[in-house]
């Protein structure tokens, strides 16, 4: 049973990538759990109707025929989206079908008992959460307006007298001021269980919702195969820090950093062999650098940094540190030792040249241009 609710639970997570069929399954199936209630309900005031005083005699025989009705329709839709719901991930048709039979259903209780009451307002409510979480906006819409008029055209009916208010309540549920036991746990008990549900279901996939969207947000600025920032966080980030810079007149660094022959240890040991060349670099950098300073993959085999409060001398000092340990470092491949080395150009701000974050990243960039125009492996300073 325990295993059974974790895996239930990351499920319900992702209830609005269910299936068509599987949304109306679970839709019908809450529903029943309720619906009988209703007939256990009205079977128990058909044989003592002292488990019901306030009703009317006259409407619980026809109020059972139609929570039968409902339980017949609920179980027609569970069998059929069954049936269905290989044939198809999209099912327009069977959730409007099962939007407009749960609201049909819900006017005829609400009917039976009175609209203008606190639970049926309350489940009212929680019947629209629970339609906008699970199915698209139209099909719920389509059926709240059904609702609604329905709804509106039974008030007006009984404001002039053609129909009864609350047909299946002939007195009132007060026995001394005190509403009767029946009448708490039916219209008490139910539409707080029902609220639970709907609440708790609500909140979970929301929570859940909420970390998805944090963890959107990290993906969208990071790079999926070295795990460092990408190139459009990594330029958000410099125009903010060189900002900073300018207003506080503090030095910043931005270190422009290249795997030399990248292109051979692709056409020697392949594309993967390549990706893993490219994660041992970002990790080297990431463990050298501060925790403050900005690592990024520029774009291929280049990778970019940006330190915040550091002149060129200091710039010049760990950019070192990283290249040594770059060519320190070994992947092992097949029984052989892969040996890399990086090219890395460094551009320190302030210079009178430059008033905008991407000059001094072009310069960086061509400072590196020159590192491997004079052999590659080494650091080289922007003029």
């Amino acid at each position: 049973m325990v295993r059974f609710f974790k895996d239930l639970m990351p499920r319900i997570t992702h209830v609005m990538e269910w299936r068509d069929a599987d949304k109306c399954i679970l839709a019908s199936t809450l529903t029943l759990g309720f619906v009988g209630v209703w007939i256990l309900r009205m079977w128990l005031v058909e044989r003592n109707p002292a488990y019901g005083p306030y009703m009317n005699p006259d409407f619980v025989e026809p109020m059972m025929a139609l929570v039968l009705f409902q339980a017949f329709g609920h179980l027609s839709i569970v069998a059929t989206a069954a049936l269905l719901r290989r044939k198809a991930r999209s099912m327009p048709g069977l959730v409007h079908v099962t939007n407009q039979f749960w609201y049909l259903c819900f006017f005829t209780d609400v009917y039976a008992v009175g609209a203008f009451t606190s639970p049926f307002i309350m489940l009212f409510l929680l019947a629209a959460v629970f339609g906008f979480i699970v199915f698209p906006l139209r099909p719920v819409v389509l059926s709240l307006g059904t609702f609604s008029a329905l709804l509106v055209t039974s008030t007006i009916a009984e404001r002039l007298g053609f129909i009864p208010y609350a047909p299946l309540i002939s007195t009132n549920p007060l026995n001394a001021g005190r509403p009767h036991t029946s009448f708490i746990l039916s219209l008490g008990l139910l539409p707080l269980l029902a609220s639970a549900l709907v609440l708790g279901l609500f909140a979970y996939v929301v929570t859940q919702l909420r970390d998805r969207e944090k963890r959107l947000k990290e993906m969208v600025k990071t790079d999926y195969l070295t795990g460092v920032e990408n190139r459009r966080s990594f330029m958000h980030r410099t125009e903010i820090e060189f900002a900073r810079a300018r207003r506080f007149k503090k030095p910043l660094a931005v270190v422009m950093l290249d795997v030399d022959h990248f292109k051979r240890v692709n056409d020697s040991y392949g594309h993967g062999t390549g990706d893993e060349v490219l994660k041992v670099v970002a990790r080297i950098l990431a463990a050298e650098v501060r925790r403050h300073d900005v690592i990024a993959r520029y774009g291929g085999e280049e990778f970019a940094l940006l330190l915040a409060e550091t002149d060129e001398t200091q710039a010049r000092i760990m950019a070192e540190r990283c290249r040594q340990k770059i060519e320190s470092a070994r992947l092992a491949m097949g029984g052989a030792a892969i040996k890399v080395t990086a090219s890395v150009g460094i551009a320190a701000y302030p210079r009178e040249d430059v008033s905008r974050i991407e000059q001094l990243i072009e310069l960086a960039d061509k400072a590196l241009y020159q590192a491997k125009e004079a052999g590659r492996n080494r650091t080289v300073s922007a003029a």
